[in-house]
C-alpha cells in the first residue's frame, strides 16, 4: 500500500498547486456502483477505492523568459581618421645667377705708325771720283734681273776709264744696304776693261764676279750702288 499513499501524497500536492495557480480542481470520482440485493448470494462488498485522476493538469512548464538580451557587440573602435598629409609644395631650388665676369677689355697698343721712308730719288750717274782712284766708275746697274723671281741675273757693272790698270783686291762693292757687300779678289782691272758682279750667277767672260745672294739685291723702285777702295774710302756713287 506504500505506492498508493505517494500517489496520493502527490495527487493532493497537485490540487494544492493548481489551487494555488488558479487551475481547475480535480474532478470527482464516481461513487462505486452498489450492488443490488440479489437473491440470497451474498456479494462481497467492494471497498470504495480512490480513483485518481488520469486528468491530471500537467504542471505549466515554467515559462522561461528569453530576455534576448543582446549583448551589444562591442562598438567598433573607429578607425582613426587618416590625418592628411600636410601639402608639401616643393619650390623649385632658386638658381644663384653665376657671376658673369666682367668683360675684359682688352686695349690694344695704339700702333705707332711707322715713319714712311724717305723715297729715294733716282739721281743721273755720276762721274766725279771722291778719292784718288778717279778712274775707276760704277757705269751701269741692272736691277730688274728676268731670270726668275730672285734675279739671279741682276748686276752692277765698273768700268776702268784711265790709261792705268788698278789693281782690285780689298775693294768693297756695296748694293744699297748693310751686308750687300761684294769684297774683290786680287784682280787687276785693266785700262777701259768692265767687270760685271752678278747677284747669283757666275759669268767668266765679264770676270766671273758674282754676291753668292740667293735673294734679289737691287730694288726696282730705285736704289744705290757704293764703290770703295781698299782703304774704305768712297770711290764711286751711282743710283738710278
Amino acid at each position: 500500500m506504500h505506492w498508493r499513499v505517494r500517489i496520493l501524497s502527490l495527487s493532493l500536492i497537485a490540487l494544492i498547486v493548481l489551487q494555488a495557480c488558479g487551475g481547475a480542481p480535480a474532478q470527482q470520482a464516481r461513487p462505486t456502483a452498489t450492488a443490488q440485493p440479489g437473491p440470497t448470494k451474498a456479494v462481497p462488498t467492494v471497498q470504495p477505492m480512490a480513483v485518481v485522476a488520469n486528468t491530471a493538469t500537467a504542471l505549466p512548464k515554467p515559462t522561461v523568459t528569453q530576455v534576448a538580451t543582446n549583448t551589444p557587440r562591442p562598438t567598433d573602435t573607429p578607425k582613426p581618421t587618416d590625418t592628411p598629409k600636410p601639402t608639401v609644395t616643393v619650390a623649385p631650388p632658386t638658381k644663384t645667377p653665376t657671376p658673369v665676369p666682367p668683360t675684359a677689355t682688352i686695349t690694344q697698343p695704339t700702333k705707332t705708325p711707322i715713319p714712311a721712308l724717305p723715297t729715294k730719288t733716282p739721281q743721273p750717274p755720276t762721274a766725279t771720283a771722291i778719292s784718288g782712284s778717279a778712274s775707276v766708275k760704277i757705269t751701269r746697274i741692272f736691277y730688274d734681273g728676268v731670270a726668275g723671281r730672285n734675279e739671279p741675273d741682276e748686276f752692277a757693272e765698273i768700268t776702268n776709264t784711265g790709261a792705268a790698270p788698278v789693281n782690285l783686291k780689298g775693294w768693297r762693292l756695296n748694293a744699297g744696304d748693310p751686308g750687300q757687300d761684294f769684297i774683290f779678289p786680287d784682280f787687276n782691272l785693266q785700262p777701259g776693261q768692265s767687270c760685271r758682279v752678278y747677284t747669283n750667277e757666275s759669268h767668266p767672260e765679264s770676270c766671273g764676279f758674282s754676291f753668292g745672294s740667293k735673294n734679289a739685291l737691287w730694288n726696282n723702285g730705285g736704289d744705290c750702288g757704293l764703290l770703295y777702295d781698299a782703304t774704305g774710302a768712297l770711290v764711286d756713287k751711282r743710283c738710278y
